[in-house]
């Protein structure tokens, strides 16, 4: 049995949405970096690379936390996984969101930073 590999993904958010993403996680302006930045300084560097994965990675899951509000509280309940739905709801109105709706906009930052980013399925057990 052959099992396809993922592909990478193409596509982000723009510079305002991305600092919009900076400033709802808090995150440090020492750890902003632009594609540009990223492209110079964490795509060379896998130490500079690792710091700011791990700050940012930390300063989202403190600061956007697992909420399913949305499906008890809403006359149409639904979850959308749609970076545009996604990026509304959790940045934009500061929402939190279920686990895909976190995982996928960390997705789309670090593709709009210029990182290969590979979407796999995941299970809590």
């Amino acid at each position: 049995m052959t099992i396809a590999q993922p592909k990478p993904s193409t596509g982000g958010f723009t510079a305002v949405q991305l600092d919009a993403y900076y400033t709802r996680i808090n995150l440090p302006s020492q750890h902003r970096h632009t594609p540009e930045t990223a492209a110079k300084t964490l795509h060379t560097n896998s130490t500079a690379a690792l710091t700011f994965l791990s700050a940012l990675q930390l300063h989202q899951i403190c600061a956007i936390p697992f909420e399913n509000l949305s499906l008890h509280y809403s006359r149409n309940p639904s979850i959308s996984t749609s970076p545009t739905d996604v990026y509304h709801k959790l940045v934009e109105r500061k929402r939190g969101g279920y686990c895909m709706e976190n995982t996928t906009l960390l997705y789309h930052i670090l593709l709009t930073l210029g990182f290969t980013v590979y979407a796999t399925g995941g299970r809590v057990l």
